[in-house]
């Protein structure tokens, strides 16, 4: 099901798909050496980090990070090779991969600025390999957002995808309105003030070490809303490059939707939730949240025509 606006990119973008399926390609090989390092150090089995990516209750060691990270390596791996494949629809999600990766540098910066965050980078061991990891995704971040920006697309009329934008901006309203009642029931019990929500999202030393590497829930979680936003407003308008973006959106929110479905079934959470009305409310956010997803999906898939060239990007 393809139409004259899909396929391969034209020839004058060849170039900046290339650099940017090889970028994402080369930070993804980082994450999974980190990742098997973690295996090797913590003495945990491959298996067990499979199960888990599938399975909320297995336990993992903090060193191999967390479900945000592991969907994030999944998207940058198969991001980069429909790059490297010269697909046009790769260009929107390999830019927003780009934009998630240098905002996490950008926060390591923040962190940086704290002096005892800052003696983490010392560690004999991993604190150069840490710091590396992070310059190294910022430069790449920087060079995939410049290549593909000047890589202008056609305009391409669709009119299922300003419905795909406004299925992205429903499932983010939901989801903030979820964020925003947890963090007000943390702030009242005084376990989480709203300022310190605030700083975590923009500076890691608060909670985290840098050698953890991991983000946090937090950050992840905002980014990820905040791409959904944003990619659905673009989306809305028609922008050709929210197509990719916002099925890269629907797959990292499907799969943490799948995972909490999960977690309900295996911890027998069901009876609970009908136990107050917020209970239910939560319950049907996860049970329509996935088939909004799909719809979105189908959405933003569907074939686009071209509109003529010199029309944005």
């Amino acid at each position: 099901m393809r139409g004259p606006g899909d396929g391969r990119a034209p020839g004058a973008q060849r170039g900046a798909y290339l650099l940017s399926g090889t970028l994402l390609l080369v930070f993804a090989g980082g994450v999974l050496a980190w990742l098997l390092n973690g295996l090797d150090q913590s003495g945990a089995r491959p298996i067990d980090l499979i199960k888990a990516f599938f399975d909320p209750t297995h336990p993992v060691p903090e060193r191999l990070l967390a479900p945000y990270e592991w969907v994030f390596t999944v998207a940058l791996v198969a991001v980069g090779l429909l790059a490297l494949a010269q697909r046009r629809f790769a260009r929107g999600g390999a830019l927003l991969l780009a934009f998630v990766l240098l905002a996490l540098c950008l926060r390591q910066g923040v962190g940086a600025l704290d002096a005892t965050y800052r003696e983490g980078f010392d560690d004999p061991d991993y604190g150069a390999w840490t710091a590396l990891t992070y310059v190294g995704g910022f430069v790449i971040a920087v060079a995939i957002v410049v290549s593909l920006l000047r890589a202008r697309e056609e305009r391409r009329s669709s009119v299922t995808a300003p419905l795909g934008g406004a299925v992205l901006l429903v499932l983010a309203a939901i989801h903030i309105a979820w964020v925003i009642d947890r963090q007000r029931i943390l702030a009242d019990v005084n376990a989480f003030s709203w300022g310190d929500y605030a700083r975590d999202l923009v500076d890691p030393s608060l909670l985290h070490a840098p050698l953890s590497l991991s983000g946090g829930v937090y950050f992840h979680e905002a980014a990820l809303l905040v791409a959904a936003v944003v990619v659905g407003a673009l989306a809305v308008a028609n922008r050709p490059a929210a197509r990719g973006a916002g099925v890269v959106v629907l797959a990292l929110l499907t799969y943490l939707e799948v995972r909490a479905i999960t977690l309900r079934f295996q911890l027998d959470w069901w009876d609970e939730s009908f136990d107050s009305t917020r209970g239910v409310l939560d319950l049907l956010t996860h049970v329509v949240s996935i088939p909004l997803a799909v719809a979105g999906f189908a959405l933003l898939l569907w074939p686009t025509r071209e509109r003529g060239p010199g029309l944005g990007h």
